[in-house]
Order: structure tokens, then sequence, then C-alpha cells
């Protein structure tokens, strides 16, 4: 069958059943998803016919790099009347046999992030960007977000109640080329667990060392990006992760903090595997104490952030804890003597509360004391982090102790 032959098909379809084509189907119906439509079984037929769709049909279309969805006839059929009531039969045809030709299928990728609010889109890492809710170039997250003034938005991505206490702060997307462009089977399907397939979960974790805060991905979405011919067609992949500890509210955070944070994050992918994985629990209790809204939580996850970054071996007392934080992050004596004196009492909160369940106060101006110090171990904590992924690896304590490698630049202001 000729192009010509199917666009002439096409023509005559719409010419003669454009008022019978479309199907009642009001939770998929626009804004809020795909348009069904009831395309006849001939022309159905036409499109079994031809050998360039038969030889895809019944296979799953990659549109997520680690999934997909069976592409059928019908599914072409529906995509082709859609895309002809707004541009036009050849047009139709012509993007059909374009998405034929290609290997790979263009995707888009969509992460929304609750404990975390930028005003700029900004590249964090090849071709992955943050980015206010509205600057995110999906369809589907603005057909969302449209639903948030009704106050509950059902999509066939989400259905959610929408508070403010829930309203996420901003996005991480990426467009990319999906390849192989079909699987024969699920067999087929990559391994998830490559740092390639948890790029928007490793990047969501390091952006709590910006601020410090506690990003936590609320929904996730990926599906084909806008502009192609078999989006909504052929199905979606969204998942809505677990959090341990609720994030209560959007930390704002400055452009000049994110494009600070992007070298870092660069350096982060060039560190062995083990040092990546050595600083993960430090990342991610850093994230848990931010979350947390009452000390004594505050204090045992810091503690186990700080400990677990610090404590590496078994080494396991204030003085090792305290000595080695000042010579990681210490640009002097006197500044090393600072940091001994804030991370000594830093480690008797976290004591204090795994032991007694409370912190101890004396007098009612240490409850804001406590507070402003636990809140600037937060930041000695990021700042350590990133002095570490800056160096490249693990610092080699017993080097640092006597004045070895791996001695600190001027960092005391940002760890106050």
């Amino acid at each position: 069958m000729s192009r010509a032959t199917l666009t002439e098909a096409l023509e005559n379809l719409l010419a003669t059943n454009r008022d019978n084509l479309k199907q009642f189907a009001p939770f998929l119906d626009a804004p809020y998803g795909r348009t069904i439509y009831n395309v006849p079984n001939e022309f159905v037929g036409l499109l079994e016919a031809e050998p360039e769709i038969r030889e895809f049909s019944g296979r799953l279309l990659n549109w997520s790099g680690r999934g997909g969805g069976t592409l059928a006839p019908v599914q072409i059929g529906n995509a082709l009347v859609d895309w002809a009531l707004s541009h036009g039969a050849q047009s139709a045809v012509d993007e059909l046999y374009a998405f034929l030709s290609t290997d790979c299928n263009r995707s888009i990728e969509v992460a929304l992030l609750r404990g975390i609010e930028v005003t700029e889109t900004v590249e964090l890492f090849n071709g992955v960007f943050i980015a206010p809710l509205d600057r995110v170039p999906s369809s589907t997250l603005q057909s969302y977000l449209a639903t948030v003034s009704q106050q509950t938005g059902m999509t066939r991505h989400m259905a959610v109640e929408m508070t403010e206490f829930r309203k996420p702060g901003c996005a991480l997307f990426r467009v990319f080329e999906a390849r192989p462009k079909f699987f024969d089977d699920l067999s087929d399907l990559p391994d998830l667990s490559s740092d390639e397939h948890r790029l928007i979960e490793i990047l969501t974790a390091l952006l709590t060392l910006a601020g410090p805060c506690s990003p936590a991905i609320f929904k996730s979405y990926t599906e084909l990006e806008d502009g192609q011919l078999m989006k909504e067609q052929t199905g979606w992949m969204w998942s809505v992760p677990q959090e341990e500890t609720k994030v209560s509210s959007n930390i704002a955070v400055s452009v000049e903090q994110i494009r600070e944070l992007v070298p870092i994050i660069y350096r982060f992918f060039e560190l062995s595997a083990t040092t990546r994985e050595a600083l993960s629990i430090p990342l991610l209790r850093l994230n848990e104490a931010v979350r947390r809204q009452q000390s004594v939580s505050r204090a045992v996850d810091l503690g186990i952030a700080l400990e677990s970054l610090l404590l590496t071996d078994s080494s396991n007392n204030t003085l090792f804890f305290s000595v080695r934080g000042a010579w990681l992050l210490g640009k002097d004596v006197e500044d090393r003597a600072r940091i001994v004196k804030q991370l000594k009492r830093l480690y008797k909160y976290r004591s204090e509360a795994v032991h007694s369940g409370k912190l101890s106060v004396k007098k009612p101006s240490d409850v804001e004391l406590i507070e402003k110090e636990l809140k600037d171990g937060l930041i000695f904590c990021a700042t350590a982090i990133k002095r570490i992924i800056d160096h490249g690896d693990l610092p080699q304590w017993d080097s640092i102790l006597i004045g070895g490698d791996f001695m600190a630049g001027d960092t005391s202001d940002e760890s106050q």
C-alpha cells in the first residue's frame, strides 16, 4: 500500500465518519489524557496489510527506556485520526512513516519533587533539568497542574487530592532517545539498577546538598515526548515512591545554590562505585534530618549522617568524631578548635536523643539554641559531603590527622 493510498483512505474516513469517530471516555478525555476514536475495522485492516506496520505489530514499543507497551494497528489508527483532525491526513501519514523509519523513540521523564522549590530552569547533569513546574515541557504535567485549583486532580497518571501541604515545589525532567525502539518480550528489558536508569533518583538525593533541603520524589512518569505521533497510544509508566518521613514544606533554593551544586554533581559521577555507595547513607540521613520537625528526631538522623561520614572505620568515639570533622573542614587551628566544640555538642545531642528520647534543656533559651545548632549541623554535614565529593575519594583519616593529604580549603563560612 502506498502513502497516497493510505492518505486517501484517511481523508475519506474523516469526510464520511467525522461525527461518529469519537468515543466517550470521560476520565481519559482531554485535557486529562488521550481521546479515543471509533476507528472502523476496514481502516484498521488497511493498516494491518501494510508490511512496515505488520513488522512491528504486537511488539513492545520502548517509550521509557525500561519498559514498553504493545503496538497494535488499532492504536496506530487512533493516532492517525487524532493527528489528522488537527493537522490533516497528509501530515498524519507523513508522521507515521517518519515514526516507522527512526531507530528510537523521543521520550520524556518527569519527577515531581517536594521539599525543594526553585524559580529558574537549570541543567543539572547531561540533559537533566530542574525547573519550576510550569516550565516543564510536558502537556501531561500542565494538564495535571490545571486541576490544582479544582482541589481534586484526576488524570490517567495521577489521582490525588491537591492541597498546599502536598503540592510539589518543582520538577526534574529529561528528554531522551529510548533505544532500542522495540522490545520483542519482557526478557529484553534492561538492568534497572544501573546509574543510567536511576539517574533521576540519584540527582534527587544530591539536591539535598543545596541549602541543604529535603527533596523527595512525589510522583514520576515517563512517556513519549509531546509532538510524537504515538504519544498517549501505547501506555505510560508512572510511580509513587514510598516516604518514610513525610516532607512538611518546600524549601526555597536559589538559582545560585543550584548552579554551585552542578560541578559537585558532575564530580559525584566520577567517583568510584564504592565511594558513591559510601556517601549514600550520609545523603539519605541528611535528607531525613532536614525533614524532621522535632529536635530529638533531627538530632538522631543528623548524628547518623555525620557518623557514617566521619567514622567510616572501627573508630567510634567523640574524639575521633570531632577531630576528624575539624581536620576535614577547618582552615586553621582556631577554626578547627571551633569545629571540635560544634561536633562535640552535636554528638552529645545525638547520644541524649538515642538513649533518653529527649534533649537536656535547663532553661527556655536552650530550646532555641539547640534548634540553631542542629540547623548549623545540617549545613556542616552538607559542606562535608561536598568536600569529599570534590576531593574525589573518601578521606584517608590517618594521613589527615597528622596534617597530610586531603587538607581542607577555606570552607569555614559555609560550615558555621
